[in-house]
């Protein structure tokens, strides 16, 4: 009986054992995935970033246009979108 008790006893040490190390691996999955998700949020957020000063400059463009020269206005958008376009 005693040894029943035993072996019983040292099924559940191994059995826990076993699941200490699965959620330790579990665990590593997950902060890998998390540094993978960060970095690309960081990089999301830099081209958020460039897309918002881009918008500004367009938008200080526009409303700067006092003498009604939509030509000029457009050839510098198209030039700001160029430019844009060879950042990314």
């Amino acid at each position: 009986m005693f040894n029943r008790k035993n072996k019983e006893l040292q099924r559940l040490v191994n059995s826990s054992r076993k699941a200490l190390k699965r959620a330790e691996r579990k665990i590593e999955e997950l902060t890998k995935e998390n540094l993978e998700v960060y970095e690309e949020n960081k990089d999301l957020r830099f081209e958020n970033e460039e897309q918002k000063d881009f918008i500004k400059r367009i938008d200080k463009l526009v409303n700067s246009n006092k003498y009604n020269n939509e030509k000029a206005i457009l050839n510098t958008i198209k030039e700001l979108v160029r430019d844009y376009q060879s950042i990314n």
